[in-house]
């Protein structure tokens, strides 16, 4: 899921204290758009709609879905639809799995967490137990899952039972390491066509669910965003919060990166721009100035980074600042930059700059 390490929206981790760098105005418009803090843990992820020009106010963390496949080892002979669960990868929604624990006793791991990607689930079917021949559903199998959300929360997460609908109890991490109380839900999602269902891997229409505020999502439309990575540091031997870009590969959009030309003179397409169009082309990396870069040329390929190997004081800089990005959403096109302006403070928390304009 790499376009050989080239094409990286990432920035360092930021862990900000007193000493860093006073806040700027955030009513500055000067044609800079601001983020709110997406600092872990105050923060939460920032999602921004060039065509309404405006960050969304919620996303889902899990869709859930059928999907018609008999070659799955999960699925039978005379059923052979598989339920499965999946992560907002688009959002850095991530998670891992554990077993031989149950679910009030277990303890959140430190590292091992990752993505969805388009064959590989970190739920997926994971869940699945036996089947009850009476009650038609299938039962989990004590598999426990935390999820760090959309909203920078932790989850755990169990799947009880599945047939038309999911069964799942989760709770929510109160940010001390206690959790909430837990809540059982029932989650309904749509089923293939088990007469006709077509092709292999046909899937149903799914079903949206935030664990932030337990309700049934429809997803809104997003295209840039800003939030956190997971990466376990070996130096701190503890996970850190890595903040990054993101862009939305869930829609239909195509990206492109444009170097030897100002922002101000990118007024059409270049004729030889390419432009990449899937998650596989460009994905969302681990922090390339963590534990065992040996120097800042590692980093090269980077968009913004930690003032490496200076670490304490707290500065972003642009590795790669006439970097300007082409979005195209159907028949619109956006340039966008990071602004060298981006910044870590201890009394706003990080807040990402970024100039945009719609150029056709």
């Amino acid at each position: 899921m790499r376009l050989n390490k080239l094409l990286i929206f990432i920035i360092i981790t930021i862990i900000a204290f007193s000493g860093c760098e006073e806040s700027k105005d955030e009513s500055d418009d000067g044609g800079i758009t601001i983020t709110e803090n997406i600092r872990f843990p105050d923060g939460a992820p920032q999602l921004f709609s060039l065509t309404d020009e405006d960050f969304i106010d919620a996303t889902y963390d899990i869709y859930l879905f059928e999907v018609f496949d008999p070659t799955d080892p999960d699925a039978s002979s005379s059923y052979p639809f598989v339920s499965k669960i999946g992560l907002n990868t688009a959002a850095a929604v991530t998670g891992i799995s554990m077993t031989g624990s149950d679910f009030l006793s277990a303890v959140r791991p430190d590292s091992g967490y990752n993505f969805d990607d388009s064959s590989n689930y970190v739920i997926g079917s994971s869940w699945y137990g036996q089947y009850d021949g009476v009650t038609h559903y299938m039962a989990g199998d004590s598999t426990i899952y935390f999820i760090f959300t959309a909203q920078n929360e932790w989850v755990k997460m169990e799947v009880l039972k599945a047939s038309t609908s999911f069964f799942i109890q989760y709770a929510i991490d109160s940010g001390d390491g206690n959790y909430s109380a837990t809540d059982t839900v029932e989650i309904p999602f749509n089923q293939t066509d088990h007469i006709a269902p077509g092709d292999i891997g046909t899937m149903s229409e799914p079903t949206f669910f935030s664990f932030s505020n337990g309700q049934i999502n429809t997803p809104e439309a997003w295209h840039i965003g800003f939030g956190n990575l997971l990466n376990f540091s070996v130096e701190l031997q503890s996970l850190t919060y890595v903040p990054t870009a993101l862009i939305n590969f869930d829609l239909e959009v195509e990206v492109a990166v444009i170097t030897g030309e100002t922002f101000e003179e990118i007024i059409d397409v270049p004729a030889n721009a390419h432009w990449w169009t899937t998650e596989s082309d460009i994905k969302k990396l681990w922090s390339c100035a963590g534990d065992g870069v040996a120097n800042l040329e590692e980093c090269a390929n980077a968009v913004l980074i930690y003032d490496f190997p200076t670490y304490n004081s707290h500065f972003m800089q642009v590795l790669n600042p006439d970097g300007i990005y082409l979005i195209r959403i159907d028949n619109n096109v956006y340039k966008i930059k990071l602004e060298e302006d981006s910044y870590s403070s201890s009394n706003d928390g990080q807040l990402i700059w970024f100039m945009y304009e719609k150029i056709i």
